[in-house]
């Protein structure tokens, strides 16, 4: 999957609905809307022109007349709020099959109601890694690499303290146990329940700026490499910008955290009203 593809920084929204349980996500970009979605076993999406939006627009909204760009904006404005917010509620699966989704999204224009139906065709497996399993791969890469990051500081601490201390040292509070701390934080309960529930804790809100700076970190590393027309110097920058990305201390903005795409081991280290005219928007 090429790094220039927009949708390839944007991050995945859970999505539950009846027996479907996968992710979402919506991208707008040279005014091209694309909706994608994947069950996991296979990816779905449908892009969308200027053409394709005004023609689906008269054919489910009749008596509205709309700009592409208004419907590139309203689409993209609702379409992320249902993902975010209760997607059940307004946005819904209306057919699944394995070749087709398709997904009906209820809004409003000025108190009119808006329909809009995304018509989603399947994609080769190539599609599936690029669009899943690649990036989540970097995700499981860049996290791997923050923890042994985080590991090493609270070693480093531990370590510190107790030079500074001696024999003072309070025997309150006992030093980092890595072994503890894995064993705490990966205990059984959050893997309970449906895959549903797992993904919605997973690709919540608190993970979409993580998945943006590790997507943009690989972004990065990829086109040093494709600016590249003197290995070895260019290769020198390229770890200078990695080794910054990683020095970035805790406490700093989420999308300022480290995100270095190499793989290490840990050690020290979201009643209808009938429109009584023709609207214009």
């Amino acid at each position: 999957m090429s790094t220039s593809d927009p949708s390839f920084a944007v991050p995945w929204h859970s999505y539950s609905y009846g027996d479907f349980h996968g992710l979402v996500k919506c991208v707008v970009s040279n005014g091209i809307l694309k909706l994608i979605a994947t069950d996991l076993k296979r990816v779905f999406s449908e892009s969308l022109n200027v053409e394709d939006l005004e023609k689906r627009c008269k054919e489910l909204n009749q008596g509205l007349e709309a700009t592409p760009s208004f419907l590139l904006k309203h689409l993209d404005l609702h379409t992320n709020s249902a993902m975010r917010d209760e997607p059940s509620l307004s946005l819904k699966l209306s057919h699944h099959s394995n070749d087709k989704l398709v997904l009906d999204l209820t809004s409003d224009i000025s108190g009119v109601p808006f329909l809009w139906k995304y018509n989603l065709i399947a994609e080769s497996a190539d599609e599936l890694y690029n669009q899943v399993t690649f990036p989540l791969v970097l995700m499981i890469t860049g996290l791997q690499k923050t923890q042994c990051e985080l590991i090493k500081l609270l070693q480093v601490t531990d370590a510190a303290m107790k030079e500074s201390s001696g024999p003072r040292l309070s025997q309150k509070r006992g030093n980092f146990d890595e072994s503890m701390f894995f064993n705490q934080t990966l205990a059984s309960g959050i893997f309970q329940g449906s895959i549903g529930n797992i993904l919605k804790t997973t690709f919540n809100s608190d993970g979409e700026g993580t998945f943006r700076n590790i997507m943009r970190a690989y972004k990065e590393a990829q086109d040093c490499k494709q600016t590249d027309s003197s290995p070895e110097p260019a290769t020198a920058e390229c770890t200078k910008m990695a080794h910054e990305k990683s020095c970035v201390s805790i406490g700093e903005s989420e999308r300022d955290l480290p995100a270095v795409m190499q793989t290490q081991t840990c050690s020290m280290e979201r009643k209808a009203k009938k429109p009584k005219r023709n609207m214009r928007l």
